[in-house]
């Protein structure tokens, strides 16, 4: 049975100009297959609920299996597996509606949850990618930025929808094909593009 997994990332936001995210949703969406899983890519804005609005309206029309959605943080040292969202804006840059939210919950709700956990195996997609010597690590902090966000209401929608779908987040350096593009601080470093286009495909081929 074929699986439909969406696979998300997001145009260039702040004073960046590129964004590596995009580049791989558009690679594994319109140029490779693999046996029995059909690829769904979406480039969402970056918008604090303009991006989980077109990933909802895909859900509701695709119904997937699984949701991989990935972010750019230059400040990351490897690939970054999120597994903690938490209930709040707040960051460096407007998002692309001009939006600056600073300590502003994203659902108001008096009994809204502060933290929610995606659906998936994290442990065993991290030892998937560090066999095949990937470099990654577990976090339980996802930032109050757009990524945070998007995590946190698409948990929010498989969970008080009770879908039976797979999600997870992760964020990812700036790849070693920007190198001549992006000027980074000495501390922050590029990420091997092969090493994160093979982690893309283990987690589409492992996360259900």
């Amino acid at each position: 049975m074929t699986k439909k997994i969406i696979l998300t990332g997001f145009k260039p936001f702040g004073f960046y100009h590129y964004n590596p995210t995009e580049e791989c949703v558009n690679y594994f969406g319109f140029k490779i297959s693999i046996p029995q899983i059909e690829i769904i890519p979406l480039v969402l804005p970056c918008s604090y609920f303009g991006a989980f609005d077109l990933l909802s309206k895909t859900i509701d029309t695709e119904k997937p299996d699984a949701i991989i959605s990935m972010g750019l943080s230059s400040s990351v040292p490897c690939i970054r597996i999120e597994t903690v969202f938490r209930n709040l804006m707040k960051g460096k840059y407007p998002d692309s509606n001009h939006y600056a939210p600073f300590g502003v919950k994203i659902n108001e709700k008096g009994n809204a949850r502060e933290f929610l956990s995606p659906q998936a195996n994290h442990l065993f997609l991290a030892n998937k990618l560090h066999l095949e010597d990937i470099p990654i690590e577990l976090s339980a902090n996802a930032d109050t930025f757009i990524c945070n966000s998007l995590g946190y209401l698409t948990t929010k929608k498989i969970l008080e929808e009770n879908l039976p779908i797979h999600n997870m987040f992760i964020h990812i350096p700036f790849t070693d094909d920007y190198k001549e593009k992006v000027e980074l601080e000495p501390s922050k470093i590029f990420l091997e593009k092969e090493k994160f286009y093979k982690a893309i495909k283990l987690l589409i081929k492992n996360i259900c």
